[in-house]
């Protein structure tokens, strides 16, 4: 099913699925970039035959009991096709449209396949789909959803997709698709004036390793050895930041530094976070109205009760933040991301209404972790630009660990640590025998990064090896 892509006044064009799907972008006539789906095109006569398929195609397969498969679905089309007269081509048409409706994302199945693409937003009908890409960032696409009932019944699939139910009067809500990408999605036009809107943040399947951060330079080496020492010496963190700063990325990857058995419970409002500890308790906010009014507050305050070593929360922004400094006040370790720009307008927000947490709750937290998302030389970036410690007390105590020098595009680091001082404090470690393993976890993140280790499974691996001497044995025996 060869589908040609157009050269002409193209800036660049890649396959999605060779030979069947790709795209091109290209300039248009005002100078800006426009993000062209190529999919096989199809005759009047071929989107008939797809409409009356697909729909008999479901029919049949809702009456099976078992289960839906790709397969299934392909032999079920055949035996519909095999009435017609039509050619191998036409037969793989529907083949593709019948497989991206049922098991993908129908017309932005294309998009959910383009690993350059991180947000897709659609903001009604008649209006193009914007798309955000790793290396055109905010462009227009040639998607329209052309009637309120075409977009009104996309949503509605992608809401099922991610186990919610949407309605006019359920018309507001957030969920994780399958693959892991995050939908949001406005229903009818009582909340949105252009009706019907959604905004899809695509995530990888596979997170981010601490190798991945730092191989593309969010991190430096030294940060990240900090901040193994930092999580394995049980200190908690906050990581501010704003909208797509990378805030979950790097929780995520924090993870990796717990020692481990560590009993590790996670709390999420939609799921994201994806770890490879064995004694690993995630825990989601259930889905929908009729979820009997549990809260993301009301699951940390039960998971308290579960003696967890490593309490991590995927962002706290209501009353479950009180909760969460409960919990590092009664001695929990706790990792979770915030919603602020910097560190005056994080301690502005939870000091003051609605969040209201005293200040000496406040300075119960260890370290405060500011991440942006930056556009340097045209191509956006994302950088850890301040590492913070708090320091117990009545009083705010501040001081700046690590800083981002932005015309060098590099982090420095300060001043002495209180972190370094408690972990030398808390182990009986001379400076000098501290100095000499901070060497070797340097080495050992500089080894992955150089031989291009970076998968978050092999790298979680190594780490754990490591810091529970199997590592060293290996490389004796070698």
């Amino acid at each position: 099913m060869p589908c040609e892509i157009l050269e002409t006044e193209s800036l660049e064009t890649y396959w999605i699925k060779e030979d069947t799907c790709g795209v091109e972008i290209i300039r248009t006539k005002n100078n800006n970039q426009k993000y062209h789906v190529i999919e096989p095109k199809l005759s009047p006569f071929e989107k008939e035959l797809l409409n009356i398929t697909l729909k008999e195609s479901r029919n049949i397969l809702a009456k099976k009991s078992a289960e839906k498969t790709k397969d299934e679905l392909f032999k079920t089309a055949d035996k519909i096709l095999s009435r017609h007269k039509i050619t191998d081509t036409t037969r793989d048409k529907i083949r593709y449209y019948l497989e991206t409706t049922v098991f993908g994302w129908g017309r932005l199945e294309v998009l959910r396949l383009d690993k350059n693409i991180e947000d897709i937003s659609c903001v009604g009908i008649n209006h193009p789909v914007y798309i955000y890409h790793r290396k055109y960032r905010d462009m227009e696409t040639d998607i329209f959803f052309e009637t309120e009932d075409e977009l009104d019944n996309a949503v509605t699939l992608f809401a099922q997709k991610a186990g919610k139910q949407i309605s006019l009067s359920n018309p507001i809500i957030d969920g994780t698709l399958p693959g892991g990408s995050r939908i949001q999605i406005t229903y009818g036009s009582a909340v949105s004036a252009r009706g019907t809107s959604f905004t899809i943040r695509k995530f990888k399947e596979v997170p981010y390793s601490v190798i991945d951060l730092i191989q593309n330079r969010t991190f430096t080496v030294e940060e990240m050895v900090y901040l193994w020492f930092a999580v394995e010496y049980n200190h908690s963190i906050l990581i501010i930041g704003g909208t797509a700063s990378g805030k979950t990325t790097t929780l995520n990857a924090l993870s990796q530094f717990i020692p481990p058995l560590s009993k590790i419970v996670t709390l999420e409002d939609t799921q994201e976070l994806m770890l490879c500890h064995g004694n690993w308790m995630p825990s989601v906010v259930p889905p929908g109205r009729s979820r009997e009014n549990i809260t993301l507050f009301d699951l940390v305050t039960a998971a308290m009760r579960q003696r967890p070593e490593y309490l991590i929360v995927g962002e706290v922004r209501g009353k479950e933040t009180s909760a969460l400094f409960q919990a590092i006040n009664t001695g929990h370790t706790t990792l979770s991301t915030f919603h602020a720009g910097n560190l005056n307008n994080a301690i502005n927000r939870l000091e003051n209404p609605p969040l209201s947490v005293p200040r000496a709750m406040i300075s119960s937290l260890d370290i405060i972790l500011t991440q942006k998302r930056i556009v340097k030389e045209g191509v956006q970036i994302r950088r850890i630009t301040d590492i913070e410690e708090i320091s117990n007390g009545t009083e705010l105590n501040v001081s700046k660990v690590f800083s981002y020098i932005e015309k060098d595009d590099c982090a420095v680091f300060l001043e002495s640590s209180k972190v370094y001082s408690d972990i030398l404090s808390h182990t009986g470690m001379t400076k000098d025998e501290f100095e000499a393993e901070a060497e070797r976890r340097k080495r050992l993140l500089y080894s992955m990064a150089e031989s291009g280790v970076t998968d978050f499974q092999t790298v979680s691996s190594v780490i754990s090896d490591y810091m529970t001497g199997v590592l060293d044995e290996i490389e004796t025996k070698n």
